[in-house]
């Protein structure tokens, strides 16, 4: 089971990457259920990971449909405090999630799987290892149902008032916000808002995604470029440099600004054969 949302940095096309894998290994054995709000890109359907769709549904169908399953994949990149993973352990369900928020319940290897953002062989791995060993499922659902029973509205209260304590005794080192990157990086040691390893992209190409749209990576961010001519990259003069982004790919990678003109082009592109050029003036 996983919740569903359209924002990149809940990872659901990540799961669709890592369940599409997991039901090729399991050819009609794997039964998905889905919950939260329609995904646009990733329809029941789909081609890739089909799933069963329950929608926004009450608590009490939550409990059930978190019993019901056998795992439950949390894929967010990063999180404050979410409740998908505790709300799978209260239920007695094994847990697959990321670290990022889950800091203080998700123990690796005792009450949950904790995997690297972003790296969908992570979730394979850990999704076959649940799918392949009974009793390891059994064994996180149990504790994770302890931790989660610890887990109370006046424990929560109690560390509450600690923070407020420390915060007002200036205890609590502080760091500006930052506009473009989060300072957070995946399992890859690479920033969230940065183009993925896997994606096979380097600085300075220009791709064509599948939504037939031109992306160039500048300063190891994905950019939609409106007119690649105008910025000399004419890519109907060497289509063959050009790679293509799948759906996958396109959805698994933040995008920048949008490139509209040389005046917001703002890094070094670097050839293939290794030369440097400079933006058009």
């Amino acid at each position: 089971m996983t919740y569903s949302r359209p924002e990149k940095w809940k990872g659901f096309q990540d799961a669709v990457a890592a369940m599409q894998e997991v039901m090729r290994r399991y050819p009609g054995k794997i039964e998905w259920n889905v919950y939260g709000f329609a995904h646009p890109n990733f329809p029941p359907e789909n081609a890739l990971a089909p799933y069963k769709f329950h929608g926004t549904i009450d608590h009490d169908q939550l409990a059930r449909l978190c019993a019901q399953s056998d795992i439950v994949l949390c894929p967010s990149w990063y999180e404050s405090s979410p409740l998908p993973p505790i709300e799978a352990m209260a239920s007695g369900t094994a847990v697959i999630t990321t670290p990022y928020g889950t800091e203080d319940y998700a123990i690796d290897g005792h009450t949950a799987i904790v995997v690297r953002p972003r790296v969908v062989p992570d979730f394979v791995v850990a999704l076959d290892g649940l799918i392949r060993l009974p009793e390891l499922r059994e064994r996180l659902a149990r504790n994770g149902r302890a931790m989660a029973e610890g887990s109370t509205w006046d424990g929560a209260v109690k560390a509450r008032e600690v923070l407020l304590g420390r915060i007002h005794r200036n205890e609590v080192s502080t760091i500006g916000l930052k506009a473009f990157e989060n300072g957070i990086e995946d399992g890859y040691g690479v920033p969230f808002e940065q183009v993925t390893p896997d994606t096979g992209a380097n600085e300075g190409d220009l791709l064509r995604g599948s939504d037939g749209k031109h992306y160039l990576v500048e300063s190891g961010r994905l950019r939609r470029v409106l007119d690649p001519a105008a910025l000399g990259l004419d890519p109907c003069l060497n289509p063959g440099l050009i790679q293509t982004l799948d759906l996958l790919k396109l959805l698994r990678n933040t995008q920048g600004p949008d490139i509209t003109s040389s005046a917001n082009y703002y890094g070094l592109r670097t050839g293939r054969n290794g030369a440097v050029t400079t933006p058009p003036a």
